[in-house]
């Protein structure tokens, strides 16, 4: 097993790693785990799909814009949102938790994106707290925003394993990341351009480059903070 963190070696910047290395780990752990989080994923899509469906009904954006109201055609997109985030966040919270057990070596299991509702509110107040402040910091100039985005990358994680708060998990990803903000930089760049190549495949690509990209935010995870697992919501006896 590569190196594991822990909170207080990350919070002392007790870490450091290559882009390739981070990449080749990532790559390598997604042997025996890409059907897995393609399929989780494709089951978050599906619940998106059917809970647009169902909201559609009762806010439909499409007839605001096409009578030209804008305002409303925006509201109506936001209340979606809104409505959607306590079903659709906690399963993307268990997409994510699923490749850091993946990198801690543990045994994933799809249906274990569904366990995380029990944490459903902090979940999704983070998610729009961390949101509103990026969206904040693009609407300065972009690149405050791109800055946030990635120093914040890990608050859900924290949340769930170290059973950090909001403000708490925040400033620790921040903290964490900041010091090396480059290199972190370079990883998701780097995810970000072989997404793009993925489009150009007609989306075929992405078996690939999805459970790449889950791995790779989990083996970083692993790599500063380590797994704790102390959410005690999964079954230890299926690890």
């Amino acid at each position: 097993m590569q190196e594991n963190g822990s909170l207080d070696s990350a919070l002392n910047q007790e870490y450091d790693f290559t882009i390739k290395e981070i990449l080749s780990e990532a790559w390598e752990l997604t042997n025996g785990a890409k059907l897995i989080l393609n399929v989780s994923f494709i089951l978050y899509i599906l619940v998106a799909v059917v809970l647009s469906t169902l909201l559609s009904y009762i806010f439909d954006p499409k007839i605001y814009y096409d009578s030209h109201e804008f305002l409303k055609g925006f509201l109506s997109e936001q209340a979606q949102s809104l409505l959607s985030l306590p079903i659709l966040m906690p399963i993307i919270s268990g997409i994510v938790m699923m490749a850091i057990k993946r990198a801690a070596h543990k045994k994933i299991e799809v249906l274990s994106i569904f366990n995380y509702y029990v944490l459903v509110w902090p979940l999704v107040f983070a998610s729009l707290f961390v949101n509103a402040v990026v969206i904040i910091g693009f609407l300065l100039l972009i690149i405050p925003g791109i800055y946030l985005s990635i120093t914040f990358a890990f608050v859900i994680p924290l949340i769930i394993d170290k059973q950090l708060d909001i403000l708490d998990a925040m400033k620790t990803s921040f903290k964490v990341v900041r010091k090396r903000w480059f290199k972190f930089f370079g990883v998701y760049l780097i995810l970000i351009f072989l997404s793009i190549l993925s489009l150009l495949t007609f989306g075929i690509g992405f078996i690939w480059v999805l459970p790449l990209s889950f791995m790779t935010n989990g083996v970083l995870y692993r790599r500063l903070f380590g797994y704790s697992n102390l959410e005690n919501i999964e079954d230890e006896s299926t690890e």
